[in-house]
């Protein structure tokens, strides 16, 4: 049935002699089986075998040549010969008729308006190409009417587009061909609506990952807030997504540029992803390292406060690193105080000697003596040894919220929950509060009350 080359009516790509393909019977024009003609490839091929040819028509002629719908007269039909009138016959009856009244009209609601329903012509879609513009950093393809597209397939100067919409059950199958900078529209339309503000939150989110890789120090949230200001207008962008979202898209932007993690302790810093003067200390003892960190500033603060906080975390170090040390400190702008981290410590060991050298090292940057007079840290054993020898006129403190914890962990371990909420026991976590010259007295008392637990 194919036996010539053509242009595709519907795709515009070549309709090649072993091709399925079917010929206008008006214009005679070529188009592809599988552009919307409504033939099955059964039917198709059962045609093509037994040598029958398909009447089919383009929807250009179909749509063009339909014939309108207009009444008029057949001759041919007889006019209905009208029937003489015939009276109504008057029945009896023994209920008195009511009297005529006279007709009222009653005053009615405006009519509504009639809306022209006539289809307008549609306006002409514009496409916009955006580079690396899917999550996947795919090139993206966005219609006038907010529809989004990604490739689906390449050959030569003919580029494939499909709906980006496209979940298991229902996908949408609506194409857009691209030949060379040429872009048409298939026939087959979206089941889905569009998204408002498509164009506008592609933008956004490029924006983001474009500045998270030229400032890689600047936060991930405040170069979202920055992108928001500059790029959104006043009207709403439901296609936008959260900021926090945004900010997350730029800190894996930056993740790839990131050098790779260590996998041991002999590696070399990479300083171009270190702000400048922000590593003070690259300490050794021994076999093991730690990596001392705090700005210009934070060292002018950490110097003059009264007070350091002193805390540790094992969560947020991989290997070969085991702790995070960070040295916590109140500070004050005009009327207001705000405890804020001023000294971090990446840290692959936790003995006396760590700690004593990571100190020294401190204390060798500061400008000058620390004023120091309180330093409220966990129950760490080392590092309670450690602090009255470096900071000599400092008093350490144990802090509140460590010794709770460690009771309540305690606790749990003998099993003794249920007694918690019934007994003296958890008057031990309020030790604190007391005086200093009574807090041995209560916690013999307490000691005297407790119950034995016979096994």
């Amino acid at each position: 049935m194919v036996d010539c080359i053509d242009e595709c009516i519907q795709c515009l790509v070549p309709v090649r002699a072993r091709q399925e393909g079917l010929q206008c019977d008006m214009c005679g024009k070529w188009q592809h089986r599988k552009c919307n003609t409504g033939i099955s490839g059964a039917d198709y091929w059962t045609a093509v075998k037994s040598g029958i040819s398909i009447d089919w028509n383009c929807n250009t002629c179909t749509y063009t040549n339909e014939p309108t719908s207009h009444p008029v007269d057949d001759p041919a039909t007889p006019a209905m010969e009208h029937e003489p009138h015939i009276p109504a016959v008057e029945q009896e009856s023994s209920i008195d008729d009511p009297p005529d009244l006279p007709m009222e009209l009653e005053e009615s609601l405006d009519d509504p308006a009639i809306h022209n329903n006539e289809l307008q012509p549609e306006s002409e879609i514009t496409f916009q190409l955006f580079e690396k513009g899917t999550q996947r950093g795919r090139d993206k393809l966005l219609d006038s009417h907010g529809y989004t597209y990604n490739k689906k397939m390449q050959r030569s100067n003919v580029t494939y587009w499909q709906c980006t919409v496209r979940p298991k059950r229902n996908p949408c199958k609506a194409l857009v061909t691209q030949i060379n900078e040429k872009i048409v529209k298939n026939n087959v339309l979206h089941n889905h609506s569009p998204s408002t503000g498509s164009d506008i939150a592609t933008k956004v989110t490029l924006r983001v990952r474009k500045v998270a890789t030229q400032d890689l120090f600047k936060p991930a949230s405040a170069i979202v807030d920055d992108v928001l200001l500059k790029e959104m207008g006043n009207a709403p962008c439901p296609s936008l997504p959260k900021p926090e979202h945004l900010a997350r898209i730029a800190n894996r932007q930056r993740q790839i540029l990131r050098p790779t993690e260590p996998k041991n302790l002999k590696f070399e810093l990479d300083v171009n992803h270190i702000p400048d003067d922000f590593l003070i200390g690259d300490v050794s003892v021994r076999e093991r390292r730690h990596l001392i960190f705090a700005t210009t500033k934070q060292i002018e603060h950490l110097t003059k406060a009264k007070s350091w906080y002193i805390d540790s975390t094992f969560k947020l170090c991989r290997h070969p690193f085991t702790q995070l040390m960070t040295v916590n400190a109140f500070v004050r702008t005009e009327d207001h105080a705000k405890q804020v981290p001023l000294l971090f410590v990446i840290m692959s060991g936790r003995k006396k000697s760590d700690y004593r050298k990571v100190f020294h090292e401190v204390l060798t940057r500061l400008p000058n003596e620390p004023s120091v007079q309180h330093i409220p840290i966990d129950y760490e054993k080392a590092m309670w040894n450690v602090l009255p020898e470096v900071l000599p006129n400092a008093k350490v403190k144990g802090c509140l919220y460590h010794w709770t914890q460690a009771i309540w962990r305690k606790v749990h371990e003998v099993g003794l929950q249920h007694a918690y909420t019934h007994d003296d026991l958890r008057k031990v976590m309020a030790l604190p509060f007391l005086a200093e010259a009574d807090i041995d007295p209560m916690f013999e008392r307490l000691s005297r009350q407790a119950t034995t637990y016979k096994r």
